[in-house]
């Protein structure tokens, strides 16, 4: 850069043997001149103008017109990296504060002036403004390649101070990057835990190194939303105890594999209703009476209104269940937003109204994701596949009247002088309408699975023994469909995960069995998986917790009894709710639909070894 000083006096003596004193000491440098602040400024333009400004103004104080100081502050705000040096014989001591603050006054120096302490002095503020330029053209060439590389770069130190050097991507993605402000605010603006986080870490990380300090780097967000963007972080330790984070605005990919995601949940969707199309059309069927009759036929019974509540919450949640073995998008999601909407009125202090959840459960909102589930189908399959259910389908009185007319035969023949190939097709007849419990219990299978993939446990094929019952769907489908909610308790509650399996000696891979049973004229199922089991305190706990036997020693009652309680309502032992747990609502349904048929429930289980659950059932009801 060219070396241009301006001096600034109204004395012309004091002005020329400044010039000749610069011109004649300082090499390769022009010296200009301007005998008020009003010429010194018209002559920085002109300068600037060209390409030009200079390097250092030495400016007198008083001067007619303009004075020195404002002269000075004027210049500084318009070429900020001009070095300003105040040479006066009188000035005043508020003048001099302003230049100092205001100017960045590099040097004051008294008139008469020495002429070896100007010279130096001059010498030096060219050397440190040509060191400045080259730091600052450095500075440029980094920025450019920062800017370029369309990642976000940023640095702070271990006080979360933000460096001045930034990428232009971070304007992008914050909008103001606030240089020497605090860089958790910046990062994570709605996020207080993140920015906690960030706080207590990068103090800490920095002061140590190693291995220490990747393990508590790795513990910072690497993921996270900003406006209307997610950014990915990589955090870099760099010289001078910085921490440099190189963000990465990946939206279109989150986007992509949301898409992805949503067309592989789409095509199990369509897959499960293909294969297991007469479940899923059941399901779909029972779930179009709940929405247009059931839940008209609650609201308006004599039960009261946290009866009905109880009532439509465990419905909801197991119609949740259902739904979500069939890999639905939209139907699920939804209950799963009612669901806490109930529960959050279950669990308030407001009195419970039937209006309140009458406006809940009428929103028109369930009604509508089961067509956009279903229009996905009849989009991919047809209408047709959706109108017949996925098959040929005969109606209830059609198939009533071919197995009034099979129970005639039987009644006026010997069955037993009848060809095989006849008494066979009269068992199968006399079938029709019905559906193997054996079937139904394996289709749990696939919800097993996807709940163990999504919790990442190991889960061996669901094994289904012993007879195989013919049932009549009419009266067995809701008690078979509450069935989800022991299934997924197995793999939430009772599997652990393949390292603590491992840790306690058994196979990494767990497994859940049913066995079935026909015992006169009833029939027992028998769910067990070879989890941890039930701890025994914790029930008594929480049971205590919640004041289930008031005024009686827990630790006196029998771990029968106690173990009864995760048959009631509201009692879950997660830790949080999600889409697979926490409710409390589970077992409480199935223990509801098997009293409804006039069965029992019962459950053992050993600590550390297995739970298993058995329910009998009457085969005529």
């Amino acid at each position: 850069m060219q070396c241009i000083i301006l001096c600034v006096d109204d004395d012309k003596t004091i002005l020329t043997a400044l010039r000749d004193l610069l011109d004649s000491t300082i090499n390769n440098c022009l010296i200009e001149i301007a005998e008020s602040a009003l010429e010194a400024f018209e002559i920085c333009e002109e300068l600037a103008a060209e390409g030009n400004e200079p390097m250092i103004v030495i400016s007198d104080f008083i001067m007619p017109g303009m004075r020195g100081d404002e002269l000075l502050v004027r210049l500084h705000k318009k070429y900020p990296n001009m070095i300003k040096i105040m040479l006066t014989g009188q000035s005043e001591l508020n003048g001099v504060v302003r230049v100092i603050n205001e100017a960045n006054l590099y040097r004051f120096m008294d008139k008469p002036f020495n002429n070896d302490d100007v010279v130096l002095t001059t010498k030096n503020a060219i050397k440190e403004r040509r060191i400045q330029a080259s730091q600052d053209k450095e500075i440029n060439k980094l920025k450019s390649l920062l800017d370029n590389s369309g990642e976000g770069v940023l640095s702070f130190d271990s006080n979360l101070i933000i460096d001045p050097i930034y990428s232009k991507a971070c304007e992008i993605f914050f909008g103001v990057v606030s240089v020497g402000k605090d860089a958790a605010n910046l990062l994570f603006p709605d996020d207080l835990r993140a920015a906690r986080l960030l706080r207590e870490i990068v103090p800490e990380a920095l002061a140590v190194q190693g291995i220490k300090r990747e393990l508590l780097l790795s513990l910072l967000p690497k993921v996270f939303p900003c406006r209307d963007r997610v950014l990915k972080a990589s955090y870099i330790p760099i010289e001078n105890e910085h921490l440099m984070v190189m963000l990465t605005d990946i939206t279109e990919e989150q986007l992509l594999a949301a898409k992805v995601k949503s067309e592989h949940k789409r095509l199990e969707m369509i897959v499960k209703a293909m294969t297991d199309g007469r479940d899923f059309f059941d399901t779909v069927s029972a779930f179009k009476t709940f929405l247009n009759t059931d839940i008209t036929a609650h609201l308006s019974s004599s039960e009261n209104a946290a009866e009905i509540l109880t009532t439509l919450y465990r419905e909801v949640h197991t119609y949740k269940g259902s739904f979500s073995q069939f890999s639905l998008e939209h139907v699920p999601a939804q209950l799963h937003k009612l669901e806490s909407q109930l529960d959050e009125l279950r669990r308030s202090n407001l009195a419970i109204k039937i209006d309140i959840i009458e406006q809940i459960m009428g929103s028109g909102a369930l009604s509508l994701a089961l067509d956009q589930d279903l229009a996905i189908l009849k989009e991919t399959l047809g209408e047709d596949f959706l109108e017949k259910g996925g098959q040929i389908t005969l109606t209830p009185e059609q198939a009533a009247e071919i197995k009034s007319g099979v129970q005639q035969i039987k009644q006026d023949l010997n069955i037993e002088t009848l060809p095989f190939q006849i008494r066979s097709l009269l068992h199968k007849i006399n079938n029709i309408g019905t559906v193997s419990l054996k079937a139904e219990l394996e289709s749990y299978n696939g919800a097993i699975q996807q709940i163990a993939e999504r919790l990442e446990k190991e889960v061996a094929p669901l094994t289904v023994t012993g007879d195989d019952i013919m049932l009549d769907p009419q009266i067995y489908s809701s008690f078979l469909r509450s069935l989800v909610h022991v299934f997924r308790n197995c793999v939430t509650h009772g599997i652990e995960d393949p390292e603590n399996r491992f840790e306690t000696g058994k196979d990494e891979v767990a497994s859940i069995t049913c066995h079935i049973y026909k015992i006169e004229d009833a029939l027992q199922i028998s769910i067990a998986d070879d989890g941890a089991g039930i701890r025994i305190e914790a029930l008594r706990n929480k049971a205590q917790e919640q004041g289930l036997y008031p005024g009686r020693d827990i630790s006196s009652i029998p771990d029968t009894d106690i173990l009864e309680i995760i048959f009631m309502d509201n009692l879950s032992t997660a830790t949080e709710v999600n889409e697979w747990a926490g409710r409390g609502i589970g077992l409480s349904a199935v223990r509801q639909e098997v009293q409804a048929l006039g069965g029992t429930v019962t459950i053992k289980t050993e600590y550390g070894l297995y739970t298993k659950l058995t329910m009998v059932v009457p085969l005529s009801v």
